[in-house]
């Protein structure tokens, strides 16, 4: 049902973006990411996007035996000539060690290389509101489309 109700939410969305941007990189703590994100065609400075995730190898790195993970979040950025800043909220599937809740916060500083390459530094915590605070820090090398 809950898939069902996020679907009915981003097809909209989705339908009137113009800008995708497919991204892989690398996380601090649990493996390798896939990001596919969404944003409106807008000149606006403040612009939303929808992200969509996939971190792999979650954990294997210190041992742990957690499973891939999957991810989908909404932030709000503010856009510049060739930096970005951007905050928002994430729904993990389920949790590992060091993303301890359901609920995650995402901070992103991006850099814009070239007008269809960018590199984004992130930061996935729960902002110490549920059980422990570790957090991930992630990069990611996208292209824009």
């Amino acid at each position: 049902m809950k898939i069902l109700f996020v679907l009915l939410i981003l097809f909209p969305v989705a339908s009137y973006a113009t800008n995708y941007q497919i991204g892989v990189g690398a996380t601090e703590r649990t493996g390798t990411i896939f990001m596919f994100s969404v944003e409106p065609d807008t000149n606006s400075s403040i612009v939303p996007r929808l992200d969509f995730g996939s971190i792999n190898n979650a954990g294997k790195f210190h041992g742990f035996t957690d499973e891939n993970f999957k991810f989908i979040g909404i932030s709000a950025f503010w856009r510049g000539n060739r930096f970005e800043f951007g905050f928002g909220a994430i729904e993990l599937n389920h949790q590992t060690q060091f993303l301890t809740s359901k609920y995650q916060f995402m901070t992103t500083l991006g850099f814009r290389i070239t007008p269809r390459t960018q590199i984004e530094f992130r930061h996935i915590s729960n902002g110490n509101t549920a059980g422990a605070n570790f957090g991930d820090n992630l990069i990611t090398l996208s292209l824009n489309f």
